[in-house]
């Protein structure tokens, strides 16, 4: 009775054991991920900071929201 006892002990605790390594991989996993997830938005960052000074140099230049604006609609004269 008691080897049954302590067998299932032991299974138990081999179990526990498992899902701990298990755990642990997917902790690292996504551990891994964050850092591409980071690499790839530095990238990001610095491609758009190149775009916007190739632009910027090339006299495209977006204006201040503040000049932003619709013009009026010219009233049509007939033929």
């Amino acid at each position: 009775m008691i080897a049954i006892l302590f067998g299932g002990v032991v299974f138990a605790n081999s179990m526990e054991l498992g899902l701990v390594k298990q755990q642990g991989a997917v902790a690292k996993h996504t551990i891994e991920v964050q850092g591409q997830i980071d690499s790839l938005q530095t990238l990001k960052a610095h491609q758009d900071l190149l775009v916007r000074n190739r632009a910027a140099n090339m006299g495209f230049v977006r204006p201040p929201t503040s000049e932003i604006g619709f013009i009026d609609v010219r009233p049509v004269s007939g033929p």
